[in-house]
């Protein structure tokens, strides 16, 4: 498999090794971290609650199935 892909006008390089794009010398971001950039963080401390108590179960109940499913994923 081919690691390194160009774009149609050659001008942008994307190394799939190290998932790293390239403008000439200069090192791009992905789209992918630069929407990363603008979001919130996910507060799981919050959340957690709200959804423990809609399902009557403990927030420690909720944060542990979370965590399974992300080892999971």
């Amino acid at each position: 498999m081919d690691l390194i892909k160009k774009s149609k006008d050659n001008k942008v390089v994307f190394d799939g090794k190290y998932h790293t794009y390239y403008k000439g010398d200069k090192k791009l971001i992905s789209v992918t971290t630069l929407l990363s950039r603008f979001k919130n963080e996910f507060d799981s401390e919050y959340w957690s609650k709200v959804i423990a108590k809609r399902e009557n179960k403990t927030q420690d109940e909720i944060l542990s199935l979370w965590k399974e499913k992300a080892f999971k994923s």
